[in-house]
């Protein structure tokens, strides 16, 4: 009976980490809002007062294989900060100059779930005191290039700090939210999640909110300004609207933005490639 029982335990562990990438058959309470503001000790009574200057951040979740961090050492004076679950791509991302914050969260073989622990970082990066206590947060996808150095002349160009996030607006996908759903379905990570994206498309229509844009912004490059009071509501509004809608982010932000006047386009769409 012993031998039977560290069967299943190996067979439970394995399953845990290698279960298919195209299922979502977990429940995700365990990276619900509440949960992980207890986890890494968020402080909602932070002032504002005591922030910095300027940060980079960027983030990834999942296996090493799947790794996606471009290999480009940081130059900077500015700090940069990666954050992760995987020992392993913040041991490379320390090489290369970035400072790790570590998410004490399982390293799971499965993109889908993976994905949705990435959008940890993206959505909800107040939560982490080393990237809270920034007065401006430049978030970058980890496939990207971005010069610090132009962050300055990025709010310059925006005429101050009135802002909430910026954003750039997307090379080809416009007109309409749909756009964004039927570019999705190109994907196995998000086809699999098709139904909850038509659900949550459906909820929102029906609130009030609408498809058709004019312009769609494009999640990949994002400039915070965390003195703004509707930063973190943002934040946190996207993030619970990722756990429904599922990892295709960008479809829950172009229905968010319909909401706040604080979200504007990057002045300047050349600065990041």
């Amino acid at each position: 009976m012993r031998f039977l029982r560290e069967i299943e335990l190996r067979f439970r562990q394995y399953r845990d980490r290698h279960y298919s990438v195209l299922s979502l058959d977990r429940d995700l309470s365990a990276i619900g809002l509440d949960n992980l503001k207890s986890n890494v000790g968020y402080d909602s009574k932070e002032t504002s007062l005591s922030k910095m200057g300027e940060a980079v951040y960027s983030t990834y979740c999942g296996s090493s294989k799947n790794k996606t961090l471009i290999n480009i050492r940081i130059s900077s004076d500015i700090p940069h900060y990666f954050v992760s679950n995987n020992d392993d791509i913040l041991f490379e991302a320390e090489a290369l100059g970035w400072k790790a914050i570590k998410l004490e969260l399982p390293v799971f073989e499965n993109r889908v779930l993976s994905a949705f622990q990435a959008k940890i970082a993206k959505a909800v990066p107040h939560i982490f005191s080393e990237l809270n206590k920034h007065r401006y947060l430049m978030y970058a996808d980890d496939k990207l290039y971005f010069d610090p150095k132009l962050i300055g002349g990025i709010i310059e160009q925006q005429g101050g700090s009135g802002f909430s996030l910026l954003l750039r607006e997307h090379n080809f996908l416009h007109g309409n939210i749909l756009q964004e759903f039927a570019e999705a379905l190109g994907q196995k990570r998000y086809r699999v999640l098709r139904d909850r994206m038509i659900k949550f498309i459906n909820e929102q229509v029906s609130g009030g909110l609408r498809l058709d844009r004019d312009k769609l912004f494009w999640t990949s490059a994002i400039l915070r300004n965390n003195y703004h009071p509707d930063t973190i509501k943002i934040n946190e509004e996207w993030y619970l609207s990722i756990l429904k809608c599922g990892i295709n982010c960008q479809l829950s932000f172009n229905f968010l933005a319909q909401k706040y006047d604080s979200i504007a386009t990057m002045p300047d769409q050349t600065l990041i490639n």
